[in-house]
């Protein structure tokens, strides 16, 4: 599957899939978390809120400049309320160690930083959140992106698909130090849903009836010839073969 028109291809998977418009599906409740407001972030905001109500999304929780205490118990309450679950993140990226790690920087008094292991300790895998969908906005965004999507990869291949894993779609800004993100971009990738069409699904299913402990799966680098080099986005996406939304309706964002 390449979700997006010119992306290059960086992992495929071992099933042949791909998505079709999902016009008309909703019911994604999402988390919006914005480290620190500014006419860009409340412009964003407000743009972005509109476009998931028009699709039949719900805007569950609007943060603004919280601790990390407060974003962990937040989405430890949205991971337990909600199994269709987006977090859209706006917030500057983190260096550690002179490595990009992408980790979302929070604006509070210890400067803190959210990961990868700070969404599992909020129970994404404890509530069994069945789809988790991310728009995350910030430098080097592409690391956290990659991080999630080989942690939970690793997850579902060392349990052999019994532990329980998500599906993922995520959008993430850059893996450079981006100046923006634009907005129009973000609201075009996610104006509408798209979705698994029936075929994969049915690939899929079939692949697990086998007893394989598979994955259906891509990491695509967009290309946008308008970036000017401003942002450079990615996409990651990652589900269970035996994942019982595969007789439903997987999101692809």
């Amino acid at each position: 599957m390449k979700r997006f028109s010119g992306a290059r291809l960086v992992q495929g998977s071992a099933v042949e899939i791909s998505s079709v418009d999902a016009v008309g599906s909703g019911g994604v409740a999402w988390l919006l978390f914005i480290a620190k407001d500014n006419s860009y972030a409340s412009s964003m905001r407000k743009e972005f809120i509109a476009a998931m109500q028009a699709k039949g999304d719900t805007i569950a929780t609007v943060i603004i400049g919280a601790s990390k205490k407060q974003l962990s118990a937040a989405l430890s309450t949205h991971f337990r309320k909600h199994s269709l679950c987006g977090f859209f993140s706006m917030s500057h990226g983190l260096e550690y160690n002179g490595m990009p790690k992408g980790w979302i920087c929070l604006e509070d008094q210890e400067r803190s930083h959210f990961q990868w292991q700070d969404f599992v300790d909020a129970g994404v895998y404890e509530h069994k959140v069945e789809q988790l969908m991310m728009v995350i906005d910030c430098c080097y965004s592409a690391f956290l992106g990659r991080e999630i999507y080989m942690s939970v990869r690793q997850r579902h291949a060392e349990s052999a698909g019994r532990a329980h894993c998500p599906a993922l779609a995520i959008l993430t800004a850059a893996d450079i130090v981006e100046r923006n993100f634009l907005c129009d971009f973000g609201l075009e990738v996610t104006a509408f849903h798209r979705k698994l069409d029936k075929a994969s699904c049915e690939r899929a299913v079939a692949f697990a009836r086998k007893g394989a402990a598979g994955a259906l799966e891509t990491v695509e680098k967009i290309a946008k010839d308008q970036t000017d080099g401003s942002y450079a986005p990615w996409y990651f996406f990652f589900c269970p073969v035996q994942s019982k939304l595969l007789r439903a309706t997987v999101f692809t964002l």
